[in-house]
């Protein structure tokens, strides 16, 4: 991937847009130059969060970018454009930011309104990529086939990025392998092999209590011998085991079948005594029953005379239903009759009424029609007169209105006339008041260009002083770490010098023995081995207790470990101690440039800052250096506190002066409005008046011709001459519809007189044809109740019954029939069962059932409970049977599974803490060294390179396999790269990012970046070294390469030609090209 083109607005320290063109150079090296702070790696950070949303460093997001120097109208955005494999991609990408909203609010004032980030991505053909945000963003990591941790380790070498991983130990960089190489799936696979071997081992453990658990709930006799629940909780002897449960399931048998066998004795003997008592409880209730049907066949013998006159009675009620029809046939036909003679009585009387009605109705229709002949005479010829002249009301109503809309006009156009003469006095007013107003436009900019001035220099002097701070404290810790091993060393050389001691002692005592063991051996006039003597006048006497050999070599051992441990210590400890003398150097010097810039910054603090302190030009002669060596953290909060008061000063100083340009701006723009108000005013009032003039010379003509009009016209106004038309219509209309309606009346009068005729022929037929049936019926009757026996009418009434009544002495005969049928058949039954039977006492046998059943229930309990005891044991030795197949094959799958994940995770006793997922990645830091050994040959013209440590020179204590060690060519030793000085440092940690980006390449499917940038470094090297980096990276540049050095050195600027300036001014940065 190449960049073509990067173009900012309000990005970082770019406060306009600003475009850096990259086409000039598709190849080669380029230098990024500019002072501290000019936004140098901006450049970078705008890439990454263009590519990525985010910086370089990680530690600043989209929203964090706005430019400070950026207006409120200014929009925040980066685009990108790039070519990735022979084809060119556009990113255009905006953060999250407040800028200045459109609309005032009701107070007059412009809100900050929140602009939502948002991001475009231009495809190769042109088209824009349609997609949210998060799809979008997975596209451009599609495109360019890196994410942003592998992005960073390839296109940048950040200021010291690569020198801490120079200096990692093994844990850390396998924290920033897995990132990079994505190697996280080896140690998931390390993690799963411990969880499983943990489970694994839990359910081991877990199934050994289970087992335990089984066995308690075995339930056994003392008699058998057995020992199953004192097995051991620990071990499992699963065949002795075994044997123990058949032997209980065996017993569980016998007892079960042993107490059943009694159990179903006593049931049988219980069975046949209930039997038989129950037999001869039924022979009792069947006497029983027998004895009550006797009673109840005495009861229907009584009720036998009663039922037969019921019947008679019955059959009486059955010859009067026949009459009892034509009775009330006879009935219903006289009721007929009677309505019918009503009915004819009614249609006569209306008749007569209706023919008195007619002759009224002929008589009033005869008046009606007079009357309003004589009102059509009257009105007719009226209401046609005055119809003729409705057309000229018409025209004087239009008249009127034409007035009435002058009148508006000319009110309205008055309204207009004042309104506009009272704002020409309230424009004017406020115009003169803004005129008096002194214009301090030139003052508030050079107070505002003096407040920023103000607000950095503090903010840098704070942080400065943060700086020294943090020295403060590094050079604290240093100084306890010196007193600390100082402390040490007291200890190791007190410890030395009691050993000391002891040892001679003891080193002494044992030549003595030596001397005594001689003594013993000597003879006289035999010479000494010693001194040669033959003489012995005294010899040594052999102590009774002496040191051996052993035991005196143990002691200069220990003694020669001590002083190594002393030697080793007092090493440390000078070490420590030119590390705290360059540390305290370092603040001497940062707090003696605080303090130059603090006197150079006082002089030209505000009025009331100054006079504070004496004058001093030197920093130990200082009030400060006095209250610094006093109470160092005192010194730094109470300073830090003062610049915080003075940044908050400023700050609120420059929020004041913000809100009086915006106030001024607003006057400005005020009176501008109010002058172009009062000229477009004066121009309005002057139109307004010659409007109203006209509108008025107009309206006196109207007025005139509707005076003329008013004299040809009976009434004032067309309304009330329609009003006097309607009137005369309405009597017209009234009087027509009143002899319309007479005549309608009398239509219907003698309708209904024709209809009532009718009626009367058609009841004279119907009265007719109702004495026929009359007679007939009568006959009917008489005959009927000859037929059915009933020569009286008083006959048939005494055998009549209601049909309710007769159907209830029915039922109640049948009734009788039947029940009496019933028990005849029940005594025959009850007869045949006590035939032949023999009757025994039965509360005798109940007794005896009572015994037998307590007998069976004993029995019974006896056989559920050795039942239950023979299904729970059979249940717990099958599951303990299972329980014995899962164990061991857990035990077979774990001792696998344990192996496995102790090779895996490194814990195998006596060999390298190397884990799966550091194997791994040794390998990839193999290949690393080797591509970045490649250069680090040529830049340090063959001194040293790099290389990984052995397995056999790892520690077998905590985590290792990544370490790192620099082996020196020209004497074939090898040291720790921590040894490496400034410079060395500087070229492995680049020759070591080379590698890591031809790695990550070949990773990523051959992705080829073609492009590099370099954050200083270069200013630790010397001038070969530098120009030997500088050769091996042009080499590099010349494979196609674009590779940009951000650096301040000047003699880079020397070497390389093409350069990027970076240009700090008050109002952002600048670039230049110079080629």
């Amino acid at each position: 991937m190449k960049p073509k083109t990067l173009r900012m607005s309000a990005f970082g320290s770019y406060a306009s847009e600003t475009v850096v063109d990259f086409q000039g150079i598709s190849n080669g090296l380029f230098l990024i130059t500019g002072d501290t702070g000019s936004g140098k790696t901006t450049l970078f950070d705008a890439m990454v969060y263009a590519l990525y949303d985010g910086s370089s460093g990680g530690k600043r997001d989209g929203s964090m970018m706005r430019s400070k120097y950026a207006g409120e109208d200014s929009p925040t955005f980066v685009e990108y454009r790039f070519e990735c494999g022979g084809k060119t991609y556009c990113i255009k990408r905006s953060p999250e930011y407040l800028r200045r909203g459109k609309k005032k609010r009701s107070d007059g004032k412009i809100p900050l309104v929140k602009e939502a980030s948002s991001v475009e991505l231009t495809l190769s053909d042109g088209k824009l990529f349609r997609g949210s945000k998060k799809e979008t963003n997975q596209k451009i990591v599609e495109i360019v086939g890196l994410d942003r941790e592998q992005f960073l380790q390839v296109a940048m070498i950040a200021q010291g990025e690569f020198v801490r991983l120079l200096h990692a130990d093994s844990r850390e960089r396998k924290k920033i392998f897995s990132k990079l190489f994505r190697t996280g799936i080896y140690g998931r696979i390390q993690e799963d092999l411990k969880q499983r071997a943990s489970l694994l081992k839990g359910e081991l453990e877990e199934g050994l209590r289970e087992v335990c658990r089984e066995l308690e709930k075995l339930e056994t006799d003392p008699s058998w011998g057995l020992q199953l629940k004192e097995t051991d909780r620990e071990v499992i002897a699963i065949e002795e085991i075994k044997e123990q449960l058949k032997r209980v399931e065996e017993e569980s048998i016998r007892e079960e079948k042993v107490h059943r066998r009694s159990y179903e004795e006593k049931k049988d003997a219980y069975e046949s005594t209930e039997r038989e008592r129950k037999e001869q409880e039924h022979l009792f209730q069947i006497g029983r029953s027998w004895e009550k049907e006797c009673v109840l066949e005495q009861e229907f013998l009584k009720q036998e005379e009663e039922i037969l006159l019921l019947q008679r009675k019955i059959e009486l009620a059955e010859k009067a239903e026949p009459i009892t029809e034509i009775l009330l046939e006879k009935k219903k036909q006289e009721a007929e009759r009677e309505l019918l003679k009503e009915a004819r009585k009614e249609t006569l009387s209306a008749k007569t009424e209706l023919e008195e009605k007619k002759k009224d109705l002929e008589k009033e229709g005869q008046d009606a029609k007079l009357r309003f002949q004589a009102l059509r005479e009257a009105y007719a010829d009226r209401v046609v007169t005055l119809r003729n002249v409705l057309p000229s009301y018409r025209k004087l109503e239009s008249i009127r209105q034409e007035r009435e809309k002058n009148k508006r006009q000319e009110e309205d156009v008055r309204r207009q006339t004042e309104e506009l003469q009272r704002k020409l006095k309230s424009w004017e007013k406020r115009r003169e008041e803004l005129d008096k107003r002194p214009g301090a436009r030139e003052e508030l900019l050079l107070w505002e260009e003096q407040i920023k001035r103000s607000l950095k220099e503090e903010r840098e002097q704070k942080d400065l002083l943060k700086r020294c701070e943090a020295q403060e404290r590094e050079l604290e810790k240093t100084e306890k770490e010196v007193e600390k091993k100082r402390r040490e060393f007291s200890l190791l050389q007190e410890e030395y010098r009691a050993k000391s001691q002891s040892y001679e002692e003891e080193y002494t005592r044992y030549l003595e023995v030596q001397a005594g063991i001689l003594a013993q051996r000597l003879e006289e006039g035999k010479p000494c081995p010693v001194c040669g003597g033959i003489h012995h006048p005294a010899p040594c006497v052999l102590p009774e207790t002496a040191p051996t050999k052993d035991q005196v070599r143990q002691q200069k051992e220990a003694l020669t470990r001590c002083m190594q441990e002393r030697e080793a210590c007092r090493d440390e400890l000078q070490k420590i101690s030119e590390r705290c003398g360059g540390e305290r150097g370092k603040l001497e010097s940062s707090l003696k440039e605080w303090f130059a810039k603090e006197r150079q910054w006082e002089k030209e603090r505000p009025q009331e800052e100054k006079g504070r302190r004496k004058e001093v030009s030197d920093w130990q002669d200082s009030e400060q250096y006095r209250f610094f060596t006093e109470n160092r953290e005192g010194f730094f909060v109470e300073k830090q506190e003062e610049y915080q008061r003075r940044i908050v000063r400023l700050e609120q100083s420059a929020e004041d002066l913000q809100k009086q340009k915006e106030k001024k701006l607003r006057e400005e723009q005020e009176k501008q409005v109010l002058q172009k108000q009062i000229e477009e005013g004066q121009a309005a009032l002057s139109r307004k008046k010659e409007e109203r003039a006209g509108i008025l010379a107009e309206l006196g003509q109207w007025k005139e011709r509707e005076k003329e009009m008013e004299k040809t016209l009976p009434f004032e106004t067309e309304a009330k001459a329609r009003e006097k038309i309607d009137e005369w219509e309405k009597l017209l209309e009234k009087g027509r519809q009143e002899a319309e309606k007479t005549l309608q009346m009398l239509q219907a009068v003698k309708e209904e007189i024709s209809r009532k005729e009718g009626e009367l022929l058609r009841q004279e037929e119907e009265a007719s044809r109702k004495e026929r049936e009359a007679l007939a019926i009568r006959v009917a009757l008489e005959d009927r109740m000859k037929r059915q026996g009933f020569l009286r009418r008083e006959d048939y009434e005494a055998g009549r019954l209601p049909k309710e009544e007769k159907e209830a002495l029915r039922r109640r005969c049948e009734e009788y029939f039947r029940s009496r049928r019933a028990a005849e058949e029940r005594k025959a039954l009850l007869e045949q069962q006590l035939q032949g039977k023999e009757r025994k006492d039965p509360t005798k046998l109940e007794r005896q059932a009572e015994e037998k059943k307590a007998e069976m229930e004993a029995a019974m309990k006896g056989y559920m409970e050795w039942f239950s005891k023979r299904e729970n044991n059979q249940k717990a030795i099958r599951t303990l049977e299972e329980l014995f197949v899962s164990h061991r094959e857990k035990i077979m799958e774990y001792e696998v599974l344990e192996q496995l994940n102790r090779t895996a995770n490194g814990t195998l006793g006596g060999s390298a803490k190397i884990d799966l997922e550091t194997f791994v990645q040794r390998q990839y830091f193999r290949k690393i060294l080797e591509s970045a050994n490649r250069r680090l040959y040529l830049m340090t013209g063959g001194e040293f390179i790099l290389q990984c440590r052995s397995l056999e020179q790892l520690s077998n204590q905590g985590q290792s396999g990544l370490d790192l060690d620099v082996y020196e060519m020209v004497s074939g030793t090898i040291r720790d790269v921590k040894t490496l000085s400034g410079g060395e440092a500087f070229l492995a940690a680049l020759s070591m990012a080379l590698g890591f980006a031809d790695e990550i390449e070949k990773e990523t499917g051959g992705i080829r970046l073609e492009t590099m940038f370099i954050d200083e470094g270069f200013g630790s090297l010397d001038d070969e070294s530098r120009r030997q980096a500088i050769r091996v990276l042009d080499q590099l540049a010349g494979e196609a390469y674009l590779i940009g050095i951000i650096s301040h050195v000047n003699e880079l600027k020397e070497q390389i030609d093409c350069q990027l300036q970076v240009r700090k001014t008050a109002k952002g940065s600048r670039i230049s090209w110079s080629r």
